[in-house]
């Protein structure tokens, strides 16, 4: 079935007809073969075929979010479909979101994929356009493709315009959407990669990114984990990308969401589920589609799984312990601070993986057996290595130093360039042995050169552990087996965070394949619950003492978000 590339905006109005839904199903079913592009370097030979019905799925429809897994090669897909599009003179420009640490990734295939392509890129240090103004002189004479990153279209009071300017509700509110509101029309496409950077409606990126589009003739979403928080996330991605399809954000909620009121805060509310979840499947249906490695991809490299149980020395206990006992009481008469059970979970956390975390003493049993591991284990391995503070990378980074460890490190310190530089070392270089990385390292990067994950602490957000993992199992990863190490302190909140993570990544949400894993209030309070020595008295529903969604900060606790750090 070859593609039939379809010009007509289909977006303006959000219902499809049933053969047209039918024809979308026979195309996601079919052995597509996707035509030469003059543009695409390669093409058809270099894509996979569940790549060909990607790219047939971008062509077919305007307005597209592709959620495959992470590593599935979603960027490839979108420059086959990019050449294409312009091979068929169906575009004029091109205009590319993403991160940016994704720059250069981004301009680097676009050079490897494609051929007669030029990209102006908006924030690398190659082109020398770092500032506001430089970056909108860029736009006054465009390329066919643009790379910005997601900072270019984060607007602050400063970039708004004059009142009178702006005209209507869908007018450009801000500088920058000015500059881009001259060369996004009907034969622009626009990409949104990493599309959950625009999920929240009430942020100014957001209404941005709404705006600009609403002008274009096609917009592409690219996600791995369109739930990133929770299944309102469903609605910021499609806001975007295909506004209409899922009508206004209040009937979006009644109609999909189950929430109910945070304790202690009854004004606010928190979302815990999906319902009616078919019929939002059904509408999404068209314009979304999502695939699995195992599904398509069984050619990829095996994973191991290995927990690695750590008793934490005395000194971490009586910390901890400490920690715990008093953690619950309740403070007569005192100032109270609030704050979230995940709060307590990342302070507990920090202690059994190094007290020098939240100034006390370094006395780590983790980095002790890491660094034994590190001469015998992993003496032949190549490492990629998580941990959620730069605090914990830096007390890491320092042992590993000292044992004469060739490293790198993505944590969200190093620049654009520097940070690409380093992820080539480590792809490159045999020698680099190990890439340390943060959550900063958990999107957009590929590290594929590793054989070995090692997660020194876990991300409490599943959304974070999967994609880390698909930092290095993906295609082109250069080993036969993948092996993923998690770090375990016993009897600590590290066993109830694993467990969680185990249980969540399992459930999925049946919403075209959209993953609805994510850790909930009462996942924290049983978290907390199992933790060695935790007593939990909490008051009854409707207390003035809050509830499970609360508790009590004491001294001893503050400036905890900066030791995340």
């Amino acid at each position: 079935m070859e593609v039939q590339l379809v010009a007509k905006r289909i977006f303006e109005h959000p219902t499809v007809s049933r053969e047209r839904i039918a024809k979308i199903r026979q195309l996601r079913e079919s052995e597509v073969e996707v035509p030469e592009a003059l543009y695409f370097s390669g093409l058809p030979q270099t894509l996979r075929p569940y790549q060909k019905v990607g790219v047939a799925s971008l062509l077919f429809t305007s307005r597209m979010v592709i959620g495959d897994d992470t590593g599935l090669g979603k960027t490839v897909m979108s420059l086959a479909a990019i050449a294409l599009l312009f091979e068929r003179d169906l575009i004029d420009n091109a205009v590319v979101f993403t991160t940016g640490s994704s720059l250069l990734q981004w301009e680097e295939e676009l050079y490897k994929f494609t051929q007669g392509m030029e990209a102006t890129v908006l924030g690398s240090a190659s082109h020398g356009t770092y500032k506001l103004q430089e970056r909108i002189a860029a736009l006054e004479t465009p390329t066919p493709v643009v790379l910005s990153p997601y900072s270019f279209i984060t607007p602050n009071a400063t970039h708004l315009l004059p009142e009178e300017e702006v005209l209507d509700r869908n007018a450009p509110r801000y500088i920058q959407e000015r500059a881009l509101a001259r060369v996004v029309d009907d034969r622009t496409l626009l990409v949104f990669d990493e599309a959950t950077s625009v999920k929240n409606t009430s942020s100014g990126r957001s209404g941005v990114a709404y705006r600009v589009a609403l002008k274009a003739g096609r917009v592409w979403g690219l996600t791995a984990t369109i739930v990133k928080n929770n299944a309102a996330d469903v609605y910021g991605v499609f806001k975007v990308v295909h506004p209409g399809v899922l009508g206004s954000k209040a009937s979006f909620t009644r109609k999909f969401l189950i929430e109910r009121p945070i304790r202690g805060q009854k004004w606010r509310k928190q979302v815990v589920g999906v319902k009616n979840a078919q019929t939002l499947k059904n509408l999404i249906e068209p314009f979304y589609i999502s695939r699995r490695k195992q599904d398509v991809a069984k050619d990829l490299p095996e994973i191991t799984s290995v927990d690695v149980p750590v008793e934490i020395c005395p000194y971490q206990r009586s910390l901890y312990e400490e920690v715990t006992l008093k953690q619950f009481e309740r403070a007569d008469g005192r100032e109270q601070k609030k704050l979230t059970l995940l709060t307590a979970i990342l302070y507990y956390q920090m202690l059994a993986n190094s007290p020098a975390i939240v100034g006390y003493e370094d006395r780590s049993a983790k980095a002790d057996k890491f660094m034994d591991m590190m001469e015998n284990d992993f003496r032949d391995s190549k490492l990629v290595v998580f941990a959620r503070s730069k605090r914990w990378i830096n007390l890491v980074e320092k042992r590993l130093q000292k044992l004469g460890v060739d490293l790198v490190r993505v944590t969200g310190d190093e620049s654009t360039v520097e940070r690409h530089a380093n992820i080539k070392r480590f792809t490159n270089e045999e020698q680099c042995r190990v890439c340390l990385i943060t959550e900063a390292g958990s999107e957009a990067i590929n590290l594929q050169a590793a054989d070995t994950l090692v997660f020194l602490d876990l991300p409490v957000i599943p959304g974070t552990y999967y994609q880390t993992i698909g930092r290095i199992h993906r295609i082109g990863s250069k080993a036969d087996k993948i092996w993923v190490y998690h770090f375990v302190a016993t009897n600590t909140v590290d066993e109830g965070v694993l467990g969680k993570l185990k249980e969540k990544f399992e459930v999925a949400c049946d919403i075209a394949g959209i993953k609805a894993g994510m850790l909930e209030s009462q996942d924290y309070y049983d978290i907390l619950a199992g933790t060695a020595g935790a007593k939990l008295s909490l008051p009854e529903e409707g207390g003035s003492q809050g509830g499970p969604d609360v508790i009590t900060d004491w001294s001893m606790l503050e400036g905890i978000a900066e030791a995340c750090m």
